[in-house]
This record gives structure tokens, C-alpha cells and sequence, in this order.
């Protein structure tokens, strides 16, 4: 099973949006130490935990700020602040 954005609604990488990109999106990793995903899992409207974070969740480069610092991580670059998800595209409590 191939990575998806975790972001509630992101279609960003779903096949209908592919011709709609212009260019490669980065599709970043949650960071394995706890405290950086506790940060990440509270900036993103999804109703997820901590602990149900798989490898194949991730966040797109599109849900952070624009100059966000990296920091090279074995063969990938990862932000070093969370997601600025947007609150508004939550889904609603029943």
C-alpha cells in the first residue's frame, strides 16, 4: 500500500488530481519521536492517534508553511515543524 496524505479531504497524489499537478508535491513522513508526532497529530483535522500512526500515513509539502525548515533525515529531507492543517475542513462530530 502506497503513502496518502493523513489530512482530512487532501486528494492531492489520488489518480483524478494527477493531471491537474503541474509539478511533484514532497510527501512527508510522520517523525518517529513521540513528542514532534503528538505535534503533527494535533495540527491535523483527523480523528487519529498517536499510537495508529503506520509508516503508510504522511502529510503533503502543501499543508505546511511555504518556508518550513528541513533537516535531512538518511535519504529524505524532513520539516522540523508541524502541519498547518486547515481546522476547517474537519470532519464534523456525530
Amino acid at each position: 500500500m502506497g503513502k496518502k496524505c493523513i489530512v482530512w479531504n487532501c486528494k492531492t497524489g489520488y489518480a483524478s488530481q494527477k493531471n491537474l499537478q503541474v509539478e511533484k508535491i514532497p510527501l512527508y513522513k510522520f517523525p518517529k519521536d513521540l513528542e514532534h508526532r503528538r505535534k503533527w497529530v494535533q495540527n491535523i483535522p483527523y480523528k487519529i492517534t498517536v499510537e495508529e500512526i503506520t509508516e503508510n500515513h504522511a502529510v503533503y509539502a502543501l499543508h505546511f508553511r511555504n518556508d518550513v525548515p528541513l533537516k535531512k533525515v538518511g535519504r529524505y529531507w524532513a520539516p522540523l515543524e508541524p502541519p498547518l492543517a486547515d481546522k476547517n475542513d474537519a470532519p464534523k462530530s456525530q
